[in-house]
């Protein structure tokens, strides 16, 4: 079927009609000079014309053309080009990520989000934007973990992944390409995307007394005092009798942790023993340290520290037999997330809690804020200890 006529209101602008290649003689159609010719097959509208010398074809969806005409806007509806569909990729060249980008975004991060957009224009660069749904990012999420689209991604990976996927529909919102953000209020972890740092593998107090009934004697004050300070593996194989104060009631922990802008150095945390409450005081007065090397967690025969890989063994040997299930199977590095769930439960301030870590960053920081806030105090190792004794802002 076909019809010829002019449609009232439906400019080439609105319509979101492209222009082709100037005719190379003029049009001796009917519908020259204006007119526009329709052709509907099926499910869509096929638009000729011919204006100033210039061939115009185009083919619109019904839908998006009914919604047009009839001024009604559906949630699907394409709001910024009125019924003129754009791709994804083309959407996130010309609008989320063209050049000027940089000045929005610090150089690294631009380039970071570049890469990761690569990445999904494989699955989504040719999808039309108001046609994007869970179930697109379901599939996508799938081919990426099964290394369907090049090498296999991890969970972690996929997460960031997400994020700026995310963000593009929520950019597109804001400049009314689409109505709405079908992803709006789903955070990653809900799609069982969760961050590599592992700030949510953390224990309980049962699960700790259980985990500890299986640890043997020998490591059970090493892996205590990972627990009450958050020590990380070589902070802890470093920690001496030097490292106590006892006149001034601290203890301090030296760590190479790589800063973000200033590279990588040697830098102290330093805890106040009475914060930490008696049961750390306790642990600290029995310790002994080795005669030779004067490490408080050494072997006895040589006075070296134990190797992590022996300690990573014993503690998860110990988390099997207790029972403890997490999404990854705990290692003893989870024992500083613990310390920090543990800290926030009790009432550290933010500040205080960066500062005991040794963090640089605050995300990670807002990470165990958050996952402390669904607890109250009474759940807290800390709990009925002064866990701001001697702390100064």
């Amino acid at each position: 079927m076909e019809t010829a006529g002019q449609l009232p209101g439906a400019t080439e602008e609105a319509m979101g009609l492209e222009r082709g290649p100037a005719m190379s003689a003029p049009c001796d159609r009917k519908h020259c000079n204006g007119h526009i010719a329709v052709r509907i097959d099926g499910n869509r509208a096929y638009f000729e014309y011919t204006f100033e010398g210039e061939y115009v074809r185009r083919k619109v969806p019904l839908a998006e053309l009914t919604s047009f005409l009839t001024h009604k806007e559906r949630p699907d509806a394409n709001l910024g080009a009125k019924g003129l569909a754009i791709s994804f990729e083309r959407f996130v060249a010309e609008h989320f990520l063209p050049k000027d980008a940089r000045r929005r975004q610090k150089d690294n991060t631009f380039k970071r989000t570049k890469e990761v957009a690569k990445a999904l224009n494989q699955h989504f660069g040719s999808k039309d934007l108001h046609r994007i749904d869970k179930e697109a990012w379901d599939d996508y999420q799938e081919l990426r973990a099964d290394g369907a689209l090049g090498r296999k991604c991890s969970p972690g990976g996929i997460r960031k992944e997400y994020v700026t996927f995310r963000a593009a529909l929520n950019y597109a919102v804001e400049l009314k390409f689409i109505q709405a953000n079908p992803f709006a209020g789903i955070r990653p972890s809900k799609l069982g995307l969760f961050d590599d740092n592992r700030c949510d593998i953390w224990f309980t107090i049962d699960e700790l007394g259980r985990i500890f009934l299986w640890i043997p004697e020998e490591h059970r004050d090493l892996f205590e005092f990972r627990m009450w300070t958050g020590a990380r593996p070589e902070e802890a194989a470093r920690f001496g009798a030097a490292n106590i104060n006892w006149e001034a009631g601290t203890i301090w922990i030296e760590t190479i942790k790589k800063k973000r802008r200033q590279g990588s150095g040697l830098r102290k945390r330093v805890l106040i023993i009475k914060s930490l409450g008696p049961k750390f005081e306790a642990l600290l007065r029995r310790l002994k340290p080795h005669p030779v090397t004067g490490l408080m967690f050494a072997r006895p025969d040589t006075g070296q520290p134990y190797s992590e890989a022996h300690l990573v063994g014993v503690f998860q040997a110990a988390v099997k037999k207790a029972g403890v299930v997490k999404r990854k199977l705990p290692r003893p590095y989870d024992l500083c997330g613990t310390f920090a769930v543990h800290r926030a439960m009790a009432g550290v301030s933010f500040r205080q809690l960066q500062a005991e870590l040794g963090h640089d960053t605050l995300t990670s920081i807002k990470n165990y804020l958050d996952e402390a806030r669904h607890f109250t105090a009474k759940s807290s190792i800390f709990f009925g200890v002064d866990v701001t004794a001697g702390w100064r802002e």
